[in-house]
C-alpha cells in the first residue's frame, strides 16, 4: 500500500499531469481506464488507443469519483469484472483519483487567477483613466488581445431580482454563450451580475452591432431558462482610450431598454432615439410635462369615458383627418368633431407645429411610461 501511495505522490510532486497518473494506474490494476469530466464525457483513456467502449458504456465498469473539496471533476472508470479488482487495485484507483483531483484543482486555481487578473485589467481598460488604459494596452499582448482594432462594448446583464447562487451559475452559461457567438476576436469577462465583451464588427453601423447582439440573444434563449437577460451595446470606437465611453453607452442602453420595455431587452445605444432623452429625465418632470400639455384632456376622458386622447394619438400618427378616421373606424365628421373638441379643451394645437410636437411627446410618455396603453391600441 505504501508503495502505491509513493508512486502517485512522486508523480504529483514531480509536476506530472493526468496522463502519467492514468498510465501508472493501468500498470497497477491491469485494466483499461478512462477519465470523464463532470458531464460524463470521456477526456482521456489509458493505455492510449484503448477501445473507449471497453471502459465506458459497454461491459461491466467501476466508477470512482474525482473530487477536491466540494468540487466534482468527474470520474475514473475502470473496465473490469467485480472479481478482478482486489483491495490494492481499489487503493490504486483512490490514490489516482486524489492525484488527478489535486492536479485539476491546481490547474483550476491558476486558470481562475488568470481570469481574475484579466478581468481586473479589462475593468482598468473601461475605467477611462489614461494611465490605467496605457498599462493594459502594454500587457494586452500577454493576454492575446488585439486592442488596435476598432471595438464596441457589449453588456449582457441579468435582470433583477435574482438569487445570488442562481446568478453565479447563470453567468457561467452566459460567458459560454458570449464566446460561442460573438466571434473569436471577442474579449469576454464576468462582472457581478453581467457579462461584458469587447466586440469587433465588420462596419460601424448600428445594425451590425445589433445583429451580433441578437445572435447572442438567440443562444441565451436556448441555453438559459433560470433568469432573463438584457443586452446593451455601445458605439464602436477606434481607440482603447475611448472604450470607457462605449462601456457607459452599453450600460445606458440596458438601463433605457429596461426603463422603456421591461425585462429581456436588446438595445443598441445609437438606436435608442427619443427614449435616450426621456430616460435621463426624472419621472416627476415627465409627469409634470404630461400634466401641463395634455392633463385637461386626460381628465376629460376619465370623466366622460371619452376617447379624445386616443384620437389625438392616432391623428398625430397619420397627420391626416381621413386617415385617422379610417384607423379609428369612425365617420370623417366624427373625427373632425373630436379634433375640434380637443382644441376647445387644450387651446389651439393643430396649426402650431411646436404644440403638435409637445402633444406628440406628451402622449408618447403617457402611453409608454406613465399610464396604461389606450384602448384599441
Amino acid at each position: 500500500m505504501l508503495a502505491i501511495h509513493r508512486r502517485f505522490s512522486d508523480i504529483v510532486l514531480g509536476g506530472g499531469g493526468i496522463r502519467p497518473l492514468l498510465d501508472a494506474l493501468v500498470d497497477l490494476v491491469g485494466h483499461p481506464v478512462a477519465l470523464t469530466d463532470a458531464e460524463g464525457r470521456i477526456t482521456a483513456v489509458a493505455p492510449p488507443g484503448s477501445d473507449r467502449g471497453a471502459v465506458h458504456g459497454q461491459g461491466e465498469v467501476h466508477r470512482f469519483a474525482v473530487r477536491a473539496g466540494s468540487r466534482h471533476y468527474g470520474e475514473i472508470v475502470v473496465g473490469a469484472e467485480s472479481d478482478q479488482l482486489d483491495v490494492e487495485a481499489h487503493v490504486a484507483v483512490e490514490r489516482a483519483a486524489m492525484g488527478i483531483a489535486t492536479h485539476l484543482a491546481q490547474a483550476t486555481a491558476v486558470a481562475e487567477a488568470n481570469e481574475r487578473f484579466a478581468a481586473l485589467s479589462l475593468e482598468q481598460l473601461i475605467s477611462g483613466h489614461r494611465r490605467s488604459v496605457e498599462e493594459v494596452v502594454e500587457r494586452s499582448v500577454s493576454f492575446g488581445w488585439d486592442l488596435a482594432v476598432p471595438r464596441a462594448v457589449l453588456l449582457a446583464s441579468i435582470d433583477p431580482p435574482v438569487d445570488a447562487d442562481v446568478a453565479d451559475r447563470a453567468l457561467a452559461t452566459m460567458a459560454a454563450a458570449a464566446r460561442a457567438t460573438l466571434g473569436a476576436d471577442a474579449i469576454v469577462w464576468r462582472r457581478s451580475a453581467t457579462i461584458a465583451a469587447l466586440i469587433t464588427v465588420a462596419d460601424d453601423s448600428p445594425a451590425a452591432r445589433r445583429e451580433l447582439a441578437e445572435s447572442m440573444r438567440r443562444e441565451l434563449d436556448q441555453r438559459l431558462h433560470a433568469v432573463s437577460v438584457s443586452i446593451g451595446v455601445g458605439r464602436r470606437v477606434d481607440s482603447p482610450h475611448l472604450l470607457a465611453r462605449s462601456f457607459v453607452e452599453a450600460g445606458r442602453a440596458v438601463d433605457v431598454g429596461r426603463w422603456a420595455k421591461g425585462r429581456h431587452v436588446t438595445e443598441v445605444f445609437d438606436q435608442l432615439g427619443l427614449e435616450r432623452l426621456l430616460a435621463s429625465t426624472p419621472a416627476d418632470d415627465l409627469a409634470d410635462f404630461v400634466e401641463e400639455t395634455i392633463g385637461p384632456l386626460l381628465r376629460y376622458d376619465a370623466e366622460h369615458r371619452g376617447r379624445l386622447v386616443e384620437s389625438l394619438r392616432v391623428w398625430l400618427g397619420e397627420r391626416n383627418l381621413a386617415g385617422a378616421a379610417r384607423r379609428l373606424d369612425v365617420h370623417y365628421n366624427t373625427m373632425r368633431n373630436r379634433l375640434d373638441r380637443i382644441e376647445e379643451i387644450l387651446g389651439p394645437v393643430f396649426g402650431n407645429p411646436a404644440r403638435v410636437l409637445e402633444c406628440e411627446v406628451a402622449v408618447y410618455i403617457h402611453r409608454h411610461h406613465l399610464g396604461a396603453p389606450f384602448a384599441g391600441s
